[in-house]
């Protein structure tokens, strides 16, 4: 019988990156966290707060029920900021 150890010995792992992975630099994130977003967009915490509790911008929950953290798609904030434009 093969143990763990002697498998994990024999496993060949890659000295680089295959030539379809992307470059770390390039990826760009899916959704950002509220303090993230207040970061990258110059808002005020609270209205990203609020905002989110009202169900204006949608947001998951990816935290526990007594301590929630928020996760908002990047095109989720760009429709968001889109409604808060003033003129034309």
């Amino acid at each position: 019988m093969t143990t763990l150890r002697e498998v994990t010995a024999q496993t060949v792992r890659p000295t680089e990156a295959p030539a379809y992975a992307l470059p770390a630099a390039d990826l760009q994130p899916v959704a950002l966290r509220p303090s993230q977003l207040v970061k990258r967009y110059s808002l005020p915490r609270d209205r990203v707060y609020k905002a989110i509790n009202s169900q204006e911008l949608p947001a998951y929950d990816v935290g526990s029920p007594a301590r929630p953290a928020f996760l908002v798609r990047i095109t989720d904030i760009e429709t968001w900021l889109e409604t808060l434009r003033v003129g034309k």
